[in-house]
């Protein structure tokens, strides 16, 4: 409570901006449109971070590339084989959203902004689910489910909440069909 009012406001105003950024980022994941994202809501320095269990991506350049350049080359992949197997779903979208669907549910989250009002942290559990058109094996629809935890840290730069690490540590999923 030894905070002014004028700080107290600040920091109740960025727990609102970061869980905005949170549900935001949920959405963009869960259609693909990952590139949309990092304009709007992350940190462009070298000291950015994006961990999950196959490892870290540090700086803004490493994290763009992994999400878009990587992740869309990936997913192109996929769609021209499953245009091949079923055009009439495939005509007239954004092959990323048509790739795979996700639901990221964020909840129990705890957001906590430090007292000088420059940094924040937040963690979230996230259970979800994801299908797709067609799965790996080019034949068959596929989807799976999982929970996750999200720990993520925010710095307050140039009057703007921005993203600064995240890391997702995957708790426990599998197939459907599993």
């Amino acid at each position: 409570m030894s905070l002014s009012f004028k700080e107290r406001l600040h920091n109740a105003i960025g727990v609102q901006e970061i869980e905005r950024k949170k549900v935001y980022h949920a959405y963009v994941h869960s259609v693909a449109y990952e590139r949309e994202e990092f304009d709007k809501i992350w940190f462009k320095g070298q000291n950015a971070t994006w961990g999950h269990n196959f490892g870290r991506m540090v700086g803004f350049d490493e994290m763009t590339y992994g999400h878009g350049a990587y992740y869309d080359r990936s997913i192109a992949r996929r769609i021209n084989r499953n245009l091949a197997a079923i055009p009439d779903q495939y005509s007239y979208q954004d092959p990323r959203s048509t790739f795979r669907s996700a639901t990221h549910v964020l909840s129990s989250g705890v957001i906590e902004v430090a007292e000088d009002g420059l940094s924040a942290r937040c963690s979230y559990l996230t259970p979800g689910t994801m299908t797709g058109a067609i799965g790996g094996d080019g034949k068959h629809r596929e989807g799976g489910w999982l929970f996750e935890r999200y720990g993520s840290d925010f710095v307050f730069y140039e009057d703007q909440w921005w993203w600064f690490h995240e890391q997702v540590c995957p708790d426990i999923g599998d197939s459907y069909d599993e």
